[in-house]
């Protein structure tokens, strides 16, 4: 038989852990609190992005507050919490502006009703130091890769493009790529390898992107997954739905000559953003940046098993082209198109 004592021990034991499930369950989401899911950051800008969240479910008690946490902590130790507009299908968004480039945020959205508040998942965002000017009556979304750069991505014909070069170090299972710096061992690569522009990761990177060799290209996981390189009929097709091989470059480039120097008569109407990011030669050497612009396609010249087929636009002409073939020792850069 318990004692008087026993049993108030017990209550008091039973109330505690009471009052601890109560509270975590009005911080982490519980029974009958809002399901919520964070929305990846769209409507990208040179200086502002858009996020929120979806309420996928209010387990019958309406939603009654909802809002966006933004941190530069990823611990959220310190945040703001942004309000939102409720949108159709039950999506809030915000807007986050002004950013300034390079700065990582961590998104959280959140929902409340009267039995607690439910939280979505982290969103890790960085909004990239490129320089380059996208076509800003255009709406881009965004894509991330495995090392966690973030790209802005153009819709354009049906299929979805990456408008930046990619710049990943890695698979996308995570494997490194090798990095070849020295011009004799480059010459003699026939496996897998990148370089940054004369060797300068930090003049670069963030704005012309890595040089691949095709050897790279052809394992099939250079993408982030859900994305490929795209072959040669995909950018025929993107050329020709782009006015032809005679004018889709003054389309395709970024417009003005931040990046192309000499007389750049680019427009960028498709939101495209091709940037001149030169080549690395076959013997390694570094030529031609801020002049002609290259692209790898995924597709081998069949009848010259040592080359295979890319794309070429020129500072000075409104030509895109994609029709020429190169040795696969050449680093040139790289776009993705998704599956």
């Amino acid at each position: 038989m318990f004692k008087r004592y026993d049993i108030k021990v017990l209550l008091l034991v039973a109330l505690s852990a009471a009052l601890l499930l109560l509270q975590c369950s009005k911080e982490y989401g519980g029974v009958g609190m809002p399901v919520v899911k964070t929305l990846a950051p769209f409507d990208i800008t040179t200086n502002t992005v858009r996020s929120g969240g979806k309420v996928e479910a209010d387990n019958g008690f309406p939603v009654t507050n909802f809002g966006l946490l933004v941190s530069d902590h990823d611990d959220f130790r310190r945040y703001d919490s942004l309000n939102c507009l409720m949108e159709a299908d039950e999506t809030f968004v915000a807007d986050l502006a002004p950013l300034k480039h390079n700065r990582t945020l961590y998104l959280k959205a959140w929902a409340a009703n009267e039995l607690g508040t439910g939280y979505g998942e982290v969103i890790v965002y960085t909004h990239a130091e490129s320089g380059i000017t996208f076509n800003p009556d255009l709406t881009y979304d965004t894509l991330t890769d495995i090392d966690g750069n973030s790209y802005l991505t153009i819709q354009i014909a049906g299929k979805e493009w990456m408008a930046e070069n990619l710049r990943t170090t890695r698979f996308n299972d995570g494997t490194p790529i090798p990095y070849v710096e020295a011009n004799e061992d480059w010459f003699l690569l026939s496996t897998p390898g990148y370089s940054w522009y004369m060797n300068n990761e930090a003049s670069g990177r963030a704005t012309y992107g890595a040089m691949y060799n095709w050897f790279t290209v052809a394992t099939d996981k250079l993408c982030p997954v859900g994305w490929r390189v795209p072959d040669s009929a995909e950018y025929h097709g993107l050329i020709n739905h782009l006015g032809g091989t005679s004018v889709s470059g003054t389309r395709l480039k970024e417009k003005g000559d931040t990046h192309w120097l000499y007389s750049n008569a680019a427009n960028n109407s498709s939101g495209f953003t091709a940037l001149p990011g030169g080549q690395r030669s076959n013997a390694g050497v570094y030529l031609f940046q801020g002049v002609i612009g290259y692209l790898w396609t995924s597709s081998p010249d069949v009848w010259h098993p040592s080359r295979s087929r890319f794309v070429i636009m020129y500072s000075t002409e409104p030509v895109g082209e994609a029709s020429y073939t190169t040795s696969k020792q050449m680093g040139l850069s790289v776009r993705c198109v998704r599956d």
